[in-house]
C-alpha cells in the first residue's frame, strides 16, 4: 500500500476463509506481527490498516490452523 493510502480490498479469494496478513516495514525492515482476517461469504479481504503513516507492504496467506 502507498504511503497515501489507508487500506485495500482483495476480491476473489476463498468465501468465509481465514487469512494471515502480515506488514513489512520497508524502510526499517522486518515483518510486523501477523493478524488473522477470514473473507466474507464474496471471498473479499479488508486488509487492516496500516500500522502508521509510512510506507508498508503486506503478505497474505491462508491461515494455518493445527488440529
Amino acid at each position: 500500500i502507498s504511503a497515501k493510502m489507508e487500506s485495500s480490498d482483495i476480491r476473489q479469494l476463498k468465501a468465509n476463509t481465514p487469512y494471515s496478513v502480515q506488514w513489512w516495514d520497508i524502510d526499517r525492515g522486518g515483518w510486523k506481527h501477523a493478524t488473522e482476517v477470514k473473507t466474507d461469504a464474496n471471498g473479499l479481504l479488508v486488509v487492516p490498516a496500516k500500522p502508521d503513516q509510512r510506507g508498508w507492504a503486506y503478505r497474505i496467506s491462508r491461515a494455518v490452523r493445527d488440529g
